[in-house]
């Protein structure tokens, strides 16, 4: 089985490093796009295409996979 982790708003993809470390399963740590990588070209940084971009990600992880996600913050 493969982790897939996800960040919150505003972390990177580093927020995950201590608890992969213990973790004793395969785990990958995706870095949302403007979050400690760049974006893509053309990447519009709406709720929508942030979804279709993961959705994208985790199709490229063998099955079957478990997504944990931390919450995403707004802030005002």
């Amino acid at each position: 089985m493969t982790v897939v982790l996800v960040h919150g708003l505003p972390e990177t993809a580093a927020v995950w490093d201590p608890l992969r470390s213990v973790l004793p399963v395969a785990t990958h740590a995706v870095a949302l796009p403007g979050f400690g990588v760049p974006r893509p070209a053309g990447f519009s940084g709406a709720k929508d295409a942030y979804a279709e971009w993961l959705a994208t990600e985790l199709d490229e992880f063998p099955a079957p996979s478990d997504l944990v996600a931390t919450t995403w913050e707004r802030f005002w």
